[in-house]
């Protein structure tokens, strides 16, 4: 009996050949499947959008900052009247509520101009980066 025990496990811990194999095979269907996926994305909905975009970029560019606007819009309101439920729902009253509302926004607006200059600041240097290795790069390959 004991015997036994000791040899199931053993081979507990050990993944046989079959279920590796088995593994990537299921890996490389995966891959192949999402590949295949990307690619009817793109034809179907990418290009006639970029198409219509480098047509019509006027057009193009009003449509993409509406809606911009108006998903903005809609989050904030979620979020506004789910955050204004909770707090009614914990007993809060009107007032409290929108005294509530009023302080967490001061208190998170550094933290906005914090996060907006740390991007401006990354963009930057990653613009540097771009800049001089496209530089290197022609200096390198003498043109």
């Amino acid at each position: 009996m004991k015997i036994k025990l000791a040899k199931k496990n053993r081979s507990k811990g050990k993944i046989g050949k079959r279920n590796r194999y088995n593994n990537f095979i299921m890996l490389f269907i995966f891959t192949i499947g999402l590949t295949l996926l990307s690619i009817v994305v793109n034809d179907l909905i990418i290009y006639p959008v970029a198409k219509f975009a480098i047509e019509n970029s006027a057009i193009y560019t009003k449509i993409f900052i509406n809606f911009l606007w108006i998903t903005l819009v809609i989050i904030l309101l979620f979020k506004l009247i789910q955050r204004v439920y909770k707090l009614k729902k914990g007993g809060m009253s009107f007032s409290h509520i929108i005294v509530n509302l009023i302080s967490k926004q001061v208190l998170i607006l550094p933290t906005f101009f914090l996060v907006i200059f740390m991007s401006i600041i990354l963009l930057f240097l990653i613009y540097t980066l771009q800049l001089y290795n496209y530089y290197f790069l022609h200096r390198i390959s003498n043109f």
